[in-house]
């Protein structure tokens, strides 16, 4: 069975490991049903057939059963791939506790869990807790004798990007090149598995600003999609969207326009008004549109990227205040003060309300307020 680690990766790879002590048909029929949509990249509706399926599970087999379980984990993994850490963690949690309880401390289920939480420690900033928990999945997977392993692939790769995160380049570049190997020597070595990884090398070589290392990476990652899917799914496109974000960085902004443009499109097209995704495309164009002076494109980008998430998601989800203090940034630039405080206040009065004091979003944000203020002081 594929393991699609971009969106209910633990709950695919994993399913079979306990067939035969669960309702081995039941999860298969959830999981063709899953796969059809995730496959056709309609991650939203593979997600609501999870939340489906897992009341089902409840009411079948048990709050705390094997299968309930399994469903959640699917569940995290889209809560993670739509930025809703806070929510993902609350649903680690409690299958880091189910299959304790159900396995044993140690098993193969635990470990993905711990890895799984760490990662979502890393994306809350929580750096203290990242490198305990990567490190206890990581002993718990070579305990299991699981080394080499897709899950210890990824597992070094999320390490390599928190060394990026603390400065630590070189031990994080060496941590990305020993998971491409690995995935590379595995029995059964799967394409897609070691395109993921490409796709965080080329990510990393990014930050770093080494624009040809990363375009370099991120285009084997693509040919290896463009064997898989075709070029309007969402897997393909989201690569594309990051080569668009490279390019740009690296200055070429017209061959970055024509991939982000492409890329908004064939998703207008084929993902349902609202979905996540499309609010992402609208950044990454807007912030092309920005650096070549486009403003009143990249405003109308973002001004489109706030109402769709608000419309479909509500003012907690996590991206929503981030999309304020961005379109903010921008319309103080081209001089539109008070509608720029409107937006900050708004963004600061949700990440209050919301408990969020902690993120680096919202010091940001304040920051942001406090030098507007200073600016029109002085005008």
């Amino acid at each position: 069975m594929k393991a699609i680690t971009l969106f209910l990766g633990a709950f695919l790879f994993t399913t079979t490991a306990y067939a035969q002590t669960y309702d081995t048909a039941w999860v298969a029929a959830v999981e063709a049903r899953v796969m059809a949509s995730v496959n056709a990249g309609d991650f939203l509706t593979g997600n609501e057939l999870c939340l489906k399926a897992l009341d089902t599970a409840r009411t079948r087999y048990g709050t705390e059963s094997r299968e309930a379980t399994e469903l959640m984990v699917g569940i995290s993994d889209y809560q993670k791939f739509t930025g809703d850490f806070k929510a993902a963690e609350q649903t680690v949690m409690t299958c880091l506790n189910n299959w304790k309880r159900l396995l044993g401390d140690r098993n193969v289920k635990a470990a993905e869990a711990l890895h799984s939480l760490g990662f979502i420690r890393f994306r809350l900033r929580q750096f203290d807790a990242v490198e305990k928990l990567y490190t206890e999945a990581r002993q718990m997977f070579l305990d299991l004798g699981m080394s080499p392993s897709v899950p210890l692939a990824f597992l070094d790769s999320d390490v390599a990007r928190f060394y990026e995160s603390q400065g630590l380049f070189l031990k994080a570049e060496q941590s990305h090149l020993e998971a491409l190997q690995t995935a590379r020597t595995l029995p059964g070595f799967e394409p897609e598995l070691y395109g993921i990884l490409l796709n965080n090398v080329a990510v990393f070589y990014n930050t770093l600003q080494q624009s040809e290392q990363a375009l370099r990476f991120q285009a084997d990652y693509l040919t290896i999609l463009e064997k898989i899917y075709d070029k309007n799914h969402q897997f393909y496109l989201k690569a594309l969207v990051n080569k668009g974000t490279m390019l740009m960085e690296a200055g070429r902004h017209h061959e970055s326009q024509h991939l982000l443009e492409y890329a908004l499109g064939a998703t207008r097209k084929t993902l349902p008004p609202g979905d996540v995704q499309l609010s992402f495309y609208l950044r990454s164009l807007a912030m092309l549109y920005q650096r070549t002076g486009q403003y009143e494109e990249a405003i109308r980008l973002g001004e489109e990227s706030i109402a769709m998430l608000k419309n479909r998601y509500g003012d907690t989800y996590p991206a929503y205040s981030d999309n304020l203090t961005e379109l903010a940034t921008l319309l103080q630039y081209v001089s539109r003060p008070a509608e720029a405080d409107t937006l900050l206040r708004e963004a600061i009065r949700i990440l209050e309300r919301e408990n969020r004091t902690q993120e680096i979003g919202y010091a940001y944000t304040l920051t942001s307020l406090g030098n507007l203020h200073q600016k029109e002081k002085r005008l």
